[in-house]
């Protein structure tokens, strides 16, 4: 019996699901979901390269896979640290030498290895952007207070008091200059 399209996706949903919730216990910081997510992401771009590239018995081109997946879950974890867009490009820059390197120390496969090439560049590029195509954009958390041992904001330092700012501007107005 097929199952529908929704059935599909809760069925999806509820293997995860558990993970999640049990790691939010575990650990409650977001270390346990980036974890996750690398895992994930892992995961995912070993699946896509399984697909994308022509593996053999005896070419099961480990590192090059390996390599795709390093730079992959590089990207993940440095775009949860710093700033997504200062990362992304010079992580597609080393992960093009790499894999260049790689790819040429692979004699035997040299007249496939701009289609290598593409497939696990193509992997790099799609799999961390599909797992943020719901978002416009993320605010980084990159700063630590001097007296928090924590790079994670609390929730009220995070939103700017309109009063405040507003306080503030009208001070500046009222004192001659």
């Amino acid at each position: 019996m097929a199952m529908g399209n929704l059935a599909q996706r809760a069925a999806t949903a509820a293997v995860l699901v558990p993970v999640i919730v049990l790691a939010l216990f575990i650990d409650p910081s977001p270390w346990s979901i980036l974890a996750i997510a690398t895992v994930a992401g892992a995961l995912a771009h070993d699946e896509l390269l399984r697909m994308s590239l022509p593996l053999s018995a005896h070419d099961r081109m480990r590192g090059l896979r390996a390599i795709t997946v390093a730079c992959g879950s590089a990207m993940v974890v440095l775009s949860m640290v710093h700033t997504p867009g200062a990362v992304i490009g010079p992580v597609l820059t080393v992960a093009a030498i790499l894999l260049a390197i790689v790819l040429l120390g692979r004699k035997h496969a040299l007249p496939e290895a701009g289609r290598h090439m593409a497939a696990c560049y193509a992997s790099l590029l799609y799999v961390p952007c599909s797992s943020r195509c719901g978002r416009r954009s993320r605010a980084p958390y990159r700063t630590v207070s001097a007296g928090s041992s924590s790079p994670w904001p609390s929730p009220s330092s995070r939103t700017p008091s309109l009063t405040s700012s507003a306080a503030s501007s009208a001070d500046t107005s009222s004192t001659p200059p």
